[in-house]
């Protein structure tokens, strides 16, 4: 048994050198042929996700020749899904897939074949799933050309690498950062203290105090700061690079409080499941009020985000002496460009307020189960979804009239991790079919569908949430996608056919085109459908019928009929 395991230890102890070997002498090529620059970096905190890539510039236009950055094959084509518009995934036998994101168009042998699909399966939004005998490419070699397409708001490349065998988000700046010119240090530009609720005081108050940071580079804060208690600090701060005004993520934050290290972060990788993390590590009621982000060096309890590293105390300060304690943060990116803030905080003695629950009737717990419950409504909050205990301060708007109450959850904002399940009950029928009824979010510009599954034993409809910090109710909806076409008088002169196709009330769900009963691929760019009808195989210089087919969330159809020569 000893030699066993000795020889375990060995088989396992040599797997792991290897591993490590393979990764140090892994390479990837420059997706463009031209310098290179990025105007975002890996991990960079956004609303309710972080960064999961590189978004290399190009130059301000579409249409860059963009190169396969190693050997592998073409494992995945998606168009139109996640944001991402065009997209590619190459899987590499080193153990990674690059992502390349919102295409203008794929390479002629890659489109061809895309094409073939769409017809064949007849759809517009595709997830092609392929091996690895099926398309194969070499490092260099053209695979697509750069674009804008989807949720992109100008001409990119938004490049991600993965870890294959667990989807793991990995920074690529390692493997591009030769490429790239850095000698600019990160700085810090503001501090914030959050004494911890019941535990703590800054400057004798129990709400969270800002200060400004003075000296750039090697920032430092010379306000006095009095604290007493258990405190946690916070910074918001940027990076930037050489011959580029875009402004970036901080790789590296270290929070040293009398010369001990207290926390580190390391934007290097994450999980899928971890992007709405950034919500709690981010001051997310800052950032929604000033767009800022002010990343906390400390975590909640629920809040696991695997590249924050946390002392025993999660990175919350203890002040229980009158003395000064002398805190520290270094800034550092990637090329070891380094800036720092420091900053005192005298210890004195104050009395700390007990904290006070709000008279409210729900108070969540992070770390269980929780169901909340009124009159006509009933929200189920699995584990996992809070990152720390909180009040909920429920509001019921009694519609006498309306087809159910309206329930505003919360009085602030109050983002879960992922989804929860929201129940409302159906007060007052209306003659419609089943399919019709659904949840609504209230926004700023009307209603968002949120689910609908109508429970006909007991006529409540069931949504999905994850914002506690809005207002829900039931609709209905019994009228189709509406057609725009857009030009029509073009059609024939252009050869393109365009449309714009809404649904203001339940969403778009999908929609099928077909001219002469062939099916006609479109091309969604910004809510406008677009088909070059050379590419359909139909004959030409005769009257054609186009039939439009759209279909809501609530499964409403409409039909549009069009007449055109070509």
């Amino acid at each position: 048994m000893k030699r066993l395991v000795c020889s375990t230890l060995a088989l396992v102890a040599s797997v792991f050198a290897t591993a490590q070997d393979i990764q140090s002498k892994i390479q990837f090529e420059a997706p463009f042929k031209f310098p290179l620059f990025i105007a975002g970096n890996f991990g960079e905190p956004r609303p309710n996700h972080m960064h999961a890539g590189l978004d290399f510039k190009t130059q301000g236009v579409e249409g860059k020749e963009l190169y396969c950055v190693a050997d592998g094959y073409i494992s995945r084509i998606t168009i139109g899904l996640f944001g991402f518009g065009n997209a590619l995934y190459v899987t590499h036998p080193n153990g990674y897939t690059s992502v390349y994101c919102h295409l203008q168009k794929f390479a002629p042998e890659i489109a061809k074949f895309v094409k073939k699909y769409c017809i064949q399966h007849e759809l517009d939004m595709v997830d092609i799933k392929l091996g690895p005998r099926e398309i194969r490419v070499k490092q260099g070699e053209l695979i697509a050309y750069s674009g804008n397409t989807g949720a992109s708001h100008g001409p990119h490349l938004h490049f991600e690498l993965h870890n294959t065998a667990t989807d793991e988000l990995v920074d690529p700046l390692p493997y591009f950062k030769h490429l790239l010119q850095d000698t600019i240090p990160p700085h810090g530009n503001e501090i914030m203290f959050y004494p911890q609720r019941g535990e703590g005081v800054i400057n004798g108050l129990t709400t969270k105090q800002r200060y400004k940071v003075k000296g750039g580079i090697r920032g430092v804060v010379r306000d006095t700061i009095n604290a007493w208690g258990k405190i946690g600090v916070g910074i918001y701060g940027e990076d930037m690079m050489n011959k580029t005004f875009n402004h970036y993520g901080i790789y590296s934050i270290k929070l040293f409080v009398d010369g001990i290290q207290r926390f580190e972060s390391h934007l290097d990788k994450f999980y899928p499941i971890e992007h709405r993390m950034v919500n709690s590590w981010g001051d997310y009621d800052v950032f929604r009020k000033s767009r800022i982000w002010f990343l906390k060096s400390f975590a909640a309890p629920g809040n696991s985000l695997q590249m924050l590293n946390l002392d025993k105390n999660r990175g919350v300060i203890d002040i229980n002496e009158e003395r000064i304690y002398k805190f520290k943060y270094i800034l550092e990116d990637h090329y070891g460009n380094r800036g720092t803030v420091e900053f005192n905080v005298v210890g004195k003695k104050s009395p700390i307020p007990e904290y006070q629950v709000p008279n409210v009737r729900h108070f969540l717990h992070w770390n269980r189960t929780n169901v909340v419950q009124e009159p006509g409504m009933e929200l189920a909050i699995p584990r996992g979804l809070l990152y720390d205990d909180a009040p909920l301060n429920v509001q019921t708007i009694v519609s006498p009239k309306g087809i159910s109450n309206t329930y505003r959850l919360h009085d602030d904002v109050f983002p879960l991790n992922t989804w929860a399940t929201i129940m409302i009950a159906v007060r007052n029928p209306l003659p419609v079919e089943t399919r019709c009824y659904y949840v609504a979010m209230k926004t700023a510009t009307g209603w968002r569908y949120m689910g609908g599954r109508y429970n006909s034993d007991n006529g409540w409809v069931s949504g999905r949430v994850r914002d506690l910090g809005a207002t829900y109710t039931v609709q209905v909806d019994t009228i189709g996608p509406r057609f725009n076409p857009i030009a029509k008088k073009n059609w024939s002169r252009l050869g393109v056919v365009k449309y714009v196709i809404s649904d203001k009330e339940s969403g778009l769900q999908h929609y099928k085109c077909k001219i002469d009963g062939k099916f006609a691929l479109f091309t969604n760019k910004r809510g406008v459908l677009t088909c070059h009808l050379e590419d359909v195989d139909i004959q030409r210089n005769i009257k054609h019928r186009l039939e439009f087919v759209a279909t809501d969330n609530c499964g409403n159809k409409t039909v549009d009929v069009q007449e055109f020569v070509y």
